[in-house]
């Protein structure tokens, strides 16, 4: 049942304003799902759709969800839901990723904590396949979390809003908008920056399973590399 609280409510619950930001493209088949497992902490909710030509919208309504239709790209429709968003917080996270019961309790923890501000929090990342090979994966991304501050968008990504603005936002990418945001908050603040929230973010195994996890997973990390060597994300979205 949709339980978002809204803006009008006379109880609002006992949380900085929180604005969730959800970027879509024919997301339908697991946006539902997603929602569902939200906690009711979100005083508005913004899906930014770039096209979906499924039942993604007629989902976010039923949730009672601010829908905007933005230009097709994860960054750009990111950065666009911003602009509606009047929460103090933005919590970014994927069409196909959900949040622990517990996430609740973690998010209250950091963004009532002042010094939170000038800090970025993320998830455990986790995988809804209980594969042997899903648990390697989520064993390498929990290793390059500890050793590199460096989360993907898929983990959830909880910041301030002036904090936001001060990194300049998601730039115009088709992908890599969640590495090239975390690359800049470390320059600007530093990788201590970067805090592990004690709860998962499990998001959908579909794309591992279907391309295989070593194929996906090798992929991965050369598109990363030549994000780092520069070449245009728009050149490197047609390999992915």
């Amino acid at each position: 049942m949709p339980y978002l609280n809204r803006p009008n409510e006379s109880k609002a619950p006992p949380f900085p304003s929180i604005s969730l930001i959800i970027p879509t493209l024919n997301a339908g088949d697991s946006l539902d799902e997603s929602l569902a497992s939200l906690p009711a902490i979100f005083h508005d909710i913004i899906i930014s759709d770039g096209g979906s030509e499924d039942d993604t919208v007629l989902t976010a309504q039923k949730y009672k969800a601010k829908i905007i239709h933005s230009k097709k790209g994860r960054g750009n429709q990111l950065h666009q839901g911003t602009h509606v968003a009047y929460g103090d917080w933005f919590l970014f996270l994927h069409a196909d990723t959900k949040l622990d019961k517990n996430a609740a309790e973690c998010i209250k923890n950091f963004t009532t904590n002042s010094g939170s501000k000038r800090r970025l929090a993320h998830f455990i990342f986790k995988l809804d396949d209980k594969s042997s090979k899903s648990e390697s994966l989520e064993k390498i991304v929990n290793w390059r979390n500890r050793q590199f501050a460096l989360p993907y968008g898929d983990q959830g990504f909880l910041i301030h809003r002036k904090l936001y603005q001060e990194l300049g936002g998601f730039h115009n990418h088709p992908l890599m908008e969640d590495v090239d945001l975390i690359w800049r908050l470390h320059k600007k603040v530093g990788k201590s920056a970067i805090v592990l929230l004690p709860a998962h973010a499990t998001t959908s195994a579909e794309k591992f399973i279907k391309d295989g996890y070593i194929k996906r997973s090798l992929k991965n990390l050369f598109c990363l590399l030549l994000f780092r060597l520069g070449i245009p994300t728009n050149w490197i979205a047609k390999l992915y």
